[in-house]
């Protein structure tokens, strides 16, 4: 595990997931901190090297401990939870489910053409206009959550064969 951590920059970064200016409370992190580099070995942070570099003009310390830096991964993983929480709020399903619903539409707009002859036309038109129906068809939020999710969902139109 590879964790860096830049206070002034309010940056925590393990592996390759990092997130700038989070929003957890650091304070935790010496105000003579400038930068903590943490290479460990496995999954685990018991083996490794941390170099500190200080902000002060204090030379450079390297310990074989994380010591209190192993709270920057915690706080990583809260921030993720959080941002993930927000996006999760802001997302604006019937939305979401319209630009699908265009979609699927779009890519059978040559059935209703006018020099193309189906057998099974009438199977065409109804699922268009099913299609056309939502999202207002659809006024539970959670089916609609699914829907979005889950392109195979059981509430979507059955395409014709």
């Amino acid at each position: 595990m590879h964790l860096r951590l830049i206070p002034s920059d309010r940056t925590i970064i393990i592996d390759t997931v990092g997130i700038s200016s989070v929003s957890q409370d650091l304070s935790w992190i010496p105000t003579d901190i400038h930068h903590v580099n943490w290479v460990g070995v496995g999954t685990d942070m018991s083996d490794g090297t941390c170099d500190i570099q200080y902000n002060d003009g204090k030379l450079n310390a390297t310990a074989t401990n994380l010591g209190i830096y192993s709270q920057a991964y915690h706080d990583l993983h809260r921030e993720q939870e959080k941002i993930e929480s927000e996006y999760e709020a802001a997302r604006n399903y019937p939305e979401e489910l319209r630009r699908i619903r265009n979609g699927l539409l779009a890519v059978c707009d040559w059935t209703q053409n006018r020099d193309v002859t189906l057998s099974n036309n009438a199977d065409w038109v109804t699922y268009r206009q099913q299609l056309r129906d939502l999202p207002a068809t659809i006024t539970n939020a959670n089916t609609r959550k699914s829907m979005v999710n889950n392109r195979s969902h059981s509430s979507w139109p059955t395409k014709p064969s």
